[in-house]
């Protein structure tokens, strides 16, 4: 077991997700032997601010009540009033709390960079410090896989996008 807290030592209560077999099957990834990530809620924290939380580990045992479940669906209520809205192809179309609905068009783009010689300013390349795209913004995938996993603690979601339709 282990003992998770914020930086005053309130214990926190936490939830193990599974990581990604995308994740996992990472090259280069291959020395890790962790198969779960951790997952809580993290209060107060103050805009563009960070706050301290650690884990002491007390023995090989998993906290109780620590797992998560996949769930299906194509709606997901959370504590609060809070329903998050999904459609058939896995993005989130909706959020609603409290009874009040805001439509979300969600969605991961990217931008094709300029080409360049970088001969004169007009000419420079898109790179690590300039950004110059080079046409509009494409979506990274059409569709994702969401998977949601729920716990006594937290609830948690994640998009799977295949890799960029058009590189």
């Amino acid at each position: 077991m282990s003992k998770y807290c914020s930086c005053t030592g309130k214990q926190q209560k936490v939830q193990l997700v599974p990581i990604p077999m995308e994740v996992v099957q990472t090259p280069g990834r291959v020395m890790s032997p962790a198969t779960y990530e951790l997952v809580f809620h993290a209060e107060h924290l103050p805009p563009l601010g960070f706050r301290s939380y650690y884990v002491e580990k007390t023995s090989t045992e998993l906290p109780p009540d620590s797992s998560t479940e996949p769930v299906q669906g194509t709606q997901i209520g959370f504590e609060q009033g809070v329903l998050v809205d999904f459609d058939d192809k896995g993005l989130m179309t909706q959020v609603t709390k409290n009874g009040a609905p805001m439509e979300i068009k969600q969605n991961f783009l990217w931008y094709r960079g300029a080409v360049g010689d970088n001969s004169v300013f007009e000419k420079r390349a898109s790179g690590a410090y300039i950004f110059r795209p080079n046409g509009t913004a494409q979506p990274v995938a059409s569709e994702a896989t969401t998977k949601v996993y729920k716990g006594k603690s937290t609830h948690a979601f994640r998009h799977l996008h295949p890799r960029i339709e058009n590189p």
